[in-house]
């Protein structure tokens, strides 16, 4: 079958209406030219930014990620990996298994977490959904053929058009903004999950060292309340009525169900630990490195922090794309009251009659559907965001309160364990020891003294641990926001 366009855009006619034209065309000069950039120029003109914008159209996310692990970066003190392909996956198992070669820091484990986290690795594939969105708003429409052909085929008899959408002229840029402010939210949102995976895993490793050094204190105990057992079992005999007797043989056991519920909890801590870092095998978690003790203060105040967090925080910065994104669409939806708007060459040919060419449009009539209840929709979404920006701020406000409220209650606790309770119960230790040394009846109050600061030493590194976990409620509460 014949095209029934040739490559002029002009139809095909019969050696009679050509010579038709010709004759035509001598009365007139130059209507044909000038009909010719009548029915051209528009369509042309799009299918030129078409084909411009379609050889421009690879989706590569790179300058985008490059973005992310920019705003990333500060917050965590490291770069995440993007696996993007097998060879990527076993250069990050790689560098991982060097990280963790001899024993595990706290810096390591961030590093291999934002390296291998299962999670965040699919958040990452994001940043490619968004920059596919990003390039497909910002291509024209494909123009459209549209022809009726008659059988037997003849020319004389048929219809045809090439159609381009004018309204791309003034919807696709409109579309593109749009796609570029939730482009640039996307990319704050994935750098916020990196900020957070980071936090998880400093807190996961914490709470490893945590659970060994509360381990150690129960086995203490556990030892502890066995001896006191069997001093009481010595002095009162075996009078199995003895309440003293019972109650000390009832501590022990009892402490030896603590002990194994703190090793439950340390190997839990260690799942925990491995799952953040994306580790297959939690059994090959090595040792961690790091000493369990508090941070250093870092000196926020209320209004410092909540200024800095209004400013660099990430989901913040993204909520504000989102209402940069929804004005855009308000625009949009006032762009599209006409609908699509096609323009471009058309042929008509009739029995009998000469052939025919002339502008083809199609459009639609704004009558009953002037998109009034989109632009509306669109409006309404504008304030949704509006809104809930300022309820994200006023919790940006109450989270950084509360972090840093937690924070100085349990740096005075630990402040007056290490000032004044520790030495105080080491002194009465000691000078429980040295009477039971001299006599036997003292020993037990020996014993009792260490209890008590076992309970101490426990309470200490129970403060430690909310103290840091607090301290990282900060950090994410100043960069990242909540993982909701």
């Amino acid at each position: 079958m014949g095209n029934l366009v040739d490559r002029t855009g002009e139809a095909p006619s019969s050696p009679g209406t050509r010579r038709a034209a010709s004759r035509a065309g001598d009365k007139v000069p130059g209507a044909r030219s000038r009909q010719s950039d009548v029915l051209r120029s528009a369509p042309l003109r799009i299918l030129v930014l078409g084909v411009c914008a379609s050889a421009c159209a690879a989706v590569d996310p790179s300058a985008s990620w490059q973005h992310v692990q920019g705003l990333a970066r500060p917050a965590t003190g490291a770069t995440p990996v993007w696996q993007r392909s097998e060879a990527d996956a076993s250069a990050a198992s790689e560098e991982a298994r060097l990280l963790l070669a001899d024993g595990m820091t706290r810096e390591a484990a961030v590093r291999v977490a934002l390296l291998s986290n299962p999670s965040l690795q699919a958040t990452f594939e994001e940043v490619g959904i968004a920059q596919a969105d990003l390039v497909q708003a910002g291509l024209p429409t494909n123009p459209q053929l549209s022809a009726v052909p008659t059988l037997p085929l003849s020319a004389g008899n048929s219809a045809a058009a090439l159609l381009a959408f004018v309204s791309d002229l003034w919807l696709v840029p409109a579309r593109r903004d749009v796609a570029e402010a939730e482009m640039d939210a996307k990319i704050r949102r994935v750098a916020a999950a990196v900020v957070l995976t980071a936090s998880d895993a400093a807190k996961a490793y914490d709470e490893v060292l945590y659970r060994e050094a509360l381990l150690d204190v129960e086995r203490t105990n556990r030892d502890i309340r066995a001896e006191t057992a069997a001093r009481t079992r010595k002095q009162l005999g075996s009078d199995p009525d003895d309440v003293a007797m019972l109650r000390t043989e009832a501590e022990a056991v009892q402490q030896e169900l603590v002990v194994a519920r703190a090793e439950k909890e340390l190997a839990s801590a260690r799942l925990r630990l491995a799952s953040v870092l994306g580790l297959e095998d939690p059994t090959s978690l090595p040792g961690l490195g790091d000493r369990f003790g508090p941070p250093p203060p870092d000196g926020w105040t209320t209004a410092g922090a909540v200024a800095f967090a209004l400013e660099q925080r990430l989901d913040v910065a993204a909520a504000r794309h989102d209402v940069a994104a929804a004005e855009r669409q308000v625009a949009l939806e006032r762009r599209s009251v006409l609908g699509d708007v096609q323009l471009g060459p058309g042929y008509t040919g009739g029995l009998g009659t000469a052939d025919s060419g002339g502008p083809a449009l199609q459009m639609g009539l704004p009558v009953f559907d002037q998109n009034q209840a989109q632009i509306a929709k669109a409006e309404f979404q504008l304030r949704w965001r509006e809104k809930r920006l300022r309820a994200l701020e006023s919790r940006v406000r109450r989270e950084i309160a509360d972090a840093l409220a937690d924070i100085a209650f349990y740096r005075r606790h630990v402040e007056l364990y290490r000032t004044r309770l520790e030495p105080l119960q080491v002194d009465a230790v000691a000078r429980a020891d040295a009477a039971g040394a001299r006599d036997d009846v003292f020993l037990l109050h020996a014993l009792e003294a260490r209890q008590e600061e076992v309970d101490g030493r426990r309470g200490y590194l129970e403060a430690v641990f909310e103290l840091r976990s607090a301290q990282q409620r900060l950090h994410r509460a100043l960069w990242a926001g909540s993982a909701s």
